[in-house]
Parts: structure tokens; C-alpha cells; sequence
């Protein structure tokens, strides 16, 4: 629910890195999980 201080964000565009994507597909056996890239 929103409140009356809270706002809706809406999202157009969004990039990502592939060192994100490397991190995030575990691809070097060290990601913990959960994560928060970037």
C-alpha cells in the first residue's frame, strides 16, 4: 500500500554490467546470496 508520504516510481530505461552479470550467474564460485549488484 502506499502511504501519503510515499511516491510510485515508474522505471523507463535500466542498464546493467556484465561484471553484474558475472556476479549474479556466479560465474567465478564466490556470489552470496541475496545481493544487491552495482
Amino acid at each position: 500500500k502506499k502511504g501519503p508520504e510515499d511516491v510510485i516510481v515508474k522505471v523507463i530505461y535500466c542498464g546493467i554490467c556484465h561484471s553484474d552479470l558475472v556476479q549474479m550467474r556466479n560465474e567465478m564460485g564466490m556470489s552470496h546470496y541475496p545481493m544487491v549488484p552495482g
